[in-house]
């Protein structure tokens, strides 16, 4: 009974029902092929693969591993990611110009034949049931002790990079359950949440209340941001920066959110130098579930490409690393 309960949390968290092998929450007709791409496919994309495990060219050969990775997910949490990270999809290579229109363009239209419909900010959306989270919120759900200390780590080097003094405000966008904006709470810093799912919201105010801690929620898109009318000493993101459908104009408004001194922070986001391409969709069998099942929009970047946009748009950039834990990799990054 408590092993179906917990089942069915997990599947809540993920928004979706359990996925037998060869379906898919999001069937497409169409796959990735030289018919729905400008560039044929079956060239492959590097000599270099940027993940190890099994190639995938088709969306039937990605819909196939995604419904075996579903079944894993019954065995164990672990299991179910095992299974995610042992395929990669090779996208079609692309040229060009990585901060120009046209190159996130083409992604953009990527993007649409793997979900088969347009981006809008709401597909980061979905259900689940707060009154149990609020107890049980991810990492803890899942009752794996990989998870959880992989992701109780990575916040720990978070606060640790971080280095704020006390009572420094922080704005956190797209906090999703909330965990590291409750721990800084704690700690006495004026904290804010963004986050485009008001669920969410109603999640981290009944923690925040069950700690005794105040925090302020805004509902509302990366783009929105400046409607909060406030500065902060710190804008941080983890594991959410690579969500936003346009990080380069994201990267340009988050001056204006900056107080004196303040500093930007990108935590646990995907890197890969071994990327064919400056950055674009995440072809890892984990962000391929994510965009398969829910729409979301999952990207991934060359730590050099990154390093290199955040000077352009005026920051120095100070890594840190824990060992054999991206969860805990930061970018530090100040206004010159």
């Amino acid at each position: 009974m408590l092993l179906s309960k917990y089942i069915k949390q997990i599947f809540s968290y993920f928004g979706i029902a359990v996925i037998r092998k060869k379906t898919c929450a999001v069937p497409l007709e169409k796959s990735l092929s030289p018919e729905t791409l400008d560039v044929p496919i079956e060239k492959p994309i590097s000599l270099c693969p940027p993940y190890p495990g099994r190639r995938l060219t088709t969306l039937a050969e990605v819909d196939d591993a995604l419904g075996l990775s579903g079944e894993a997910r019954m065995v164990s949490e672990n299991n179910f990611l095992e299974q995610l990270h042992s395929f990669w999809l090779d996208f079609p290579p692309v040229v060009g110009d990585p901060w120009s229109l046209e190159y996130r363009k083409h992604w953009w239209s990527v993007y649409e034949q793997l979900t088969g419909k347009p981006y809008e900010v709401k597909n980061e959306f979905f259900d689940f049931d707060v009154e149990y989270h609020i107890t049980h919120p991810y990492p803890f759900c899942t009752q794996d002790f990989r998870i959880v200390s992989r992701q109780l780590m990575g916040i720990g080097k978070i606060i640790e990079a971080l280095a704020l003094p006390p009572g420094a405000s922080i704005l956190e966008m797209g906090a999703g359950w909330g965990n590291t904006s409750l721990f800084l709470a704690q700690m006495g810093y004026k904290v804010t949440v963004l986050d485009i799912n008001q669920k969410y919201g109603d999640l981290i105010d009944k923690r925040a209340k069950a700690l005794n801690v105040d925090i302020e929620f805004a509902c509302l898109g990366y783009e929105e941001a400046g409607k909060l009318n406030q500065k902060f000493d710190c804008v941080l993101f983890f594991e959410s920066f690579h969500h936003a459908y346009d990080h380069l104009q994201l990267l340009d408004s988050i001056p204006s959110l900056l107080a004196p001194g303040g500093i930007l922070a990108l935590a646990g986001e995907p890197m890969n130098e071994n990327l064919p391409y400056d950055w674009g969709l995440n072809p890892d069998g984990e962000a391929l579930w994510q965009i398969r099942t829910h729409g979301w929009f999952e990207l991934v970047f060359r730590e050099s490409y990154l390093r290199s946009t955040l000077e352009r748009k005026g920051f120095s950039v100070k890594k840190f690393e824990s060992p054999d834990n991206a969860v805990g990799t930061i970018l530090v990054c100040h206004l010159c």
